[in-house]
């Protein structure tokens, strides 16, 4: 038989009996699927004006998916466009981390990589540039990540994988759509294309 503490603590007994709080957090969750379902509408007219991309790329459709753990925290992501083969990665993520940011990443590596015009980065405007050996890494705020810097944009193709990523606050959430719609375009002005 399990010694296993499940005694609950007084935040805890306070948080199992107030079915408001619970409701609350499904309903944030749910306007943020919504928002993600508008902004894939802009997403999608934006990339019409990008036909120079590769045929696979502009011919995925977004994804939009929910999780209840990362980081032991709810989250959505969109990602669109969106390939994710070994070792092949094109990809842009618009990200909602509940208590954290809102977050949009540009994600490649294999034969993505050259992709990215390295003369048209800018090293201003928060953007950020993952330095560390996890791919799968989304928290900006850990040691994964830095500020990009200047001399980091000559090693960028020689990097297994580029992630370029900005974020802001969740405070902010009334201006979240005019930032994921104005970084998608950034984004987009940053790649070279046929």
């Amino acid at each position: 038989m399990s010694e296993a503490n499940v005694n609950l603590s007084k935040e805890e007994m306070e948080a199992v009996t107030n079915p408001e709080w619970i409701l609350t957090k499904n309903r944030v969750i749910d306007k943020v699927i919504v928002q993600f379902e508008d902004i894939t509408g802009w997403y999608e007219k934006i990339m019409v004006d990008h036909n120079g991309l590769p045929e696979e790329v502009l011919a995925t459709a977004p994804k939009i998916s929910r999780g209840e753990k990362y980081r032991q925290l709810p989250y959505v992501m969109l990602d669109y466009p969106r390939i994710f083969t070994r070792p092949d990665v094109f990809a842009i993520r618009s990200f909602f981390w509940w208590g954290n940011f809102f977050s949009i990443t540009l994600h490649l590596s294999g034969k993505y990589r050259s992709y990215l015009n390295t003369e048209e980065i800018l090293v201003t405007d928060g953007w950020h540039i993952a330095t560390g050996e996890e791919e799968w890494e989304h928290n900006i705020d850990s040691d994964h990540y830095r500020p990009l810097l200047q001399e980091d944009i000559s090693d960028l193709k020689k990097r297994p994988f580029i992630k370029l990523t900005k974020k802001i606050p969740l405070h902010q959430w009334d201006f979240s759509t005019q930032f994921f719609i104005e970084n998608f375009e950034t984004i987009l002005s940053k790649l070279i294309t046929a």
